[in-house]
């Protein structure tokens, strides 16, 4: 799927993005978790971050 070439918008396929298996790799899906997530560049400096707060209810389960 193209775009016009003077557009300067970022596709979808650029973003960044958190997956559920990567949350449940990293312990977000065992009751109550609250962490800042970060990307960082090959330089190590961090250029994005997001705030994530899970509450799983155990009765649910």
């Amino acid at each position: 799927m193209g775009r016009w070439s003077w557009s300067d918008r970022n596709m979808v396929e650029e973003c960044l993005s958190i997956d559920i298996p990567w949350l449940s790799q990293q312990g977000y899906f065992c009751g109550f978790k609250s962490e800042i997530i970060q990307w960082k560049n090959g330089l190590g400096e961090m250029t994005s971050s997001v705030s994530i707060q899970v509450a799983v209810d155990s009765a649910l389960l």
